[in-house]
């Protein structure tokens, strides 16, 4: 089954607290520390992250599962917006699985990026080390309306990106947003449970009406 991207990356393209163990310790100590990069080299530096990613053992017993990265749409860190709001995109992975005819394994956030209206930077968060699946998104196939919906993410970023207060619902760029994100969550409602309480009032308000 080929299945759609969702929520590429486009134009814009908590670290693990160390405990006693001296495990832990190990791998806390290689963790990448967070960067700022240019907003041009963003794309390259999440590709090479990917590349050392641990992704896990290869199974025996059928073939392995073939992971891709995938990426959010932002999320703000504080709702309503303002001139200062950062705007956070997550960096995480699907993985097609043959025994799965009608669904994607899902693996958590491995790193994220935050983003601010009118910088030519943005700091790049690693998040782990290795590949975390934790659940299966159901796909299917998207209708001609939803797809010309997420052609528009590069729209709707670069409008998320420049708010510094509540959107006006009334106009066109508001209401194509919300309903951006609406559909967004519909179809990826495994990664936006993870997501979400970092952003609950987002969250609250995109699904109030």
């Amino acid at each position: 089954m080929k299945i759609r991207a969702i929520g590429a990356w486009l134009a814009y393209l908590g670290l693990v607290a160390c405990s006693l163990n001296p495990l832990a310790e190990s791998e806390s100590a290689s963790m990448p520390t967070p960067a700022h990069v240019p907003l041009t080299e963003l794309s390259s530096r999440l590709e090479a992250m990917w590349n050392t990613l641990d992704q896990g053992e290869v199974p025996t017993d059928n073939l392995p599962i073939m992971w891709r990265p995938a990426y959010s749409p932002l999320f703000p860190i504080e709702w309503p917006p303002t001139p200062t709001t950062v705007w956070v995109r997550y960096a995480y992975a699907h993985g097609q699985d043959i025994v799965l005819a009608d669904g994607v394994r899902v693996a958590k956030p491995w790193a994220r990026a935050e983003l601010r209206d009118g910088s030519s930077t943005v700091a790049l968060v690693p998040l782990s080390l290795k590949l975390e699946p934790f659940e299966v998104q159901g796909v299917s196939p998207l209708d001609a309306e939803t797809l010309a919906l997420f052609d528009k993410a590069e729209q709707v970023s670069a409008y998320c990106l420049g708010l510094q207060a509540l959107p006006d619902l009334n106009t066109r760029e508001a209401t194509t947003m919300r309903a951006f994100y609406q559909t967004w969550l519909n179809y990826n409602g495994a990664i936006a449970g993870v997501i979400k309480p970092s952003h609950p009032i987002f969250f609250e308000w995109i699904q109030s009406q």
